[in-house]
């Protein structure tokens, strides 16, 4: 799995459900015809959220920022002919496995991502180095 290319936007002038998806389906479009791909080419699109979702039903639950709730994501998106797979992450593990797995809508709690950044031999380096440092300064 290759990620092609990313687009980010502002969300704030968004005040309707309606008007995020149309914003993402233009996003999808502009880089489906960037990269000169066919809709019938693409695996999925993947949609960062930022409030809770419900994947049973795939839905965004809430956005409190935007003031959205019960948002049908997958739903909203399918009809447009876009794949969606919706998921909730949980540790950095499963981070990967969501994404190896074509999730496209994930809620990732700021820990989990903290995790992902951090590694145990980074730390570890990062210690001994430290240490002959204050060594190396006696």
């Amino acid at each position: 799995m290759n990620i092609l290319e990313k687009k980010i936007f502002s969300t704030e002038s968004q005040n309707a459900p309606e008007n995020l998806v149309n914003r993402i389906i233009f996003a999808y479009n502009e880089l489906r015809i960037k990269l000169q791909v066919d809709k019938n080419e693409v695996s999925f699109a993947g949609v960062e959220c930022q409030g809770p979702l419900d994947i049973k039903n795939g839905t965004i639950v809430h956005i409190a920022t935007m003031g959205f709730r019960d948002v049908p994501i997958k739903e909203m998106l399918s009809k447009l002919g876009i794949k969606t797979n919706v998921t909730l992450i949980f540790s950095a593990t499963q981070a990967l496995l969501a994404a190896r797995a074509g999730a496209d809508i994930a809620t990732i709690p700021y820990k989990v991502i903290l995790q992902m950044i951090k590694h145990p031999l980074t730390d570890s380096g990062i210690e001994k180095f430290n240490a002959d440092w204050a060594g190396a300064n006696r």
